[in-house]
């Protein structure tokens, strides 16, 4: 925060304690995606890769949504 403004930063990792949650959402923590070179329609899905510094790497099918209809 600055002040009363959410900021975005970037980090080079994210801390994922064992066996607790650590939810991904808009207005909260969050992964921004640049330089998409296909497009993204509500309804699709697209692989993400999540790598970790202690585990094997895990790869998602993340569904595309409309953020106006969240």
């Amino acid at each position: 925060m600055d002040g009363d403004i959410a900021r975005m930063r970037k980090v080079e990792g994210v801390d994922l304690p064992p066996g607790e949650t650590v939810r991904m959402e808009p207005g909260g923590m969050h992964l921004m995606m640049l330089d998409i070179r296909e497009s993204l329609s509500p309804g699709a899905t697209f692989s993400l890769t999540l790598l970790f510094q202690n585990s094997p790497s895990v790869t998602l099918a993340v569904p595309v949504s409309d953020r106006d209809r969240q």
